[in-house]
């Protein structure tokens, strides 16, 4: 769920994942949010724009692996040619980068 931290009104809701999800990673300039979960996988959402504009629509599924606990961090970090990239890790110790994950 995202949520209004002023008003405290629930925005809009993110569903798909089937598990718990550990951790959230935002992309302030490409307004798309990052989901790591029990499930193995990493979800990409839509943000919003404000002004009315909904958001919480799954752009893009990656599989994050085989660990047992799923994927437990995500972050985002811009590559070479600026491109938005997603790296995430496991418990069991693996560290990945998907590439070019927002255009």
């Amino acid at each position: 769920c995202m949520w209004n931290t002023s008003t405290g009104v629930l925005l809009d809701r993110c569903t798909g994942h089937t598990r718990g999800v550990w951790s959230v990673a935002f992309c302030k300039t490409e307004r798309v949010l990052a989901s790591a979960s029990a499930d193995a996988s990493i979800r990409l959402w839509t943000i919003g724009a404000g002004g009315g504009a909904r958001g919480g629509e799954c752009l893009r599924k990656i599989d994050g692996g085989n660990s047992s606990a799923g994927v437990l961090k995500v972050r985002f970090m811009v590559g070479g040619g600026q491109q938005m990239q997603v790296v995430s890790s496991d418990a069991d110790g693996n560290v990945s980068v998907q590439m070019q994950v927002v255009s």
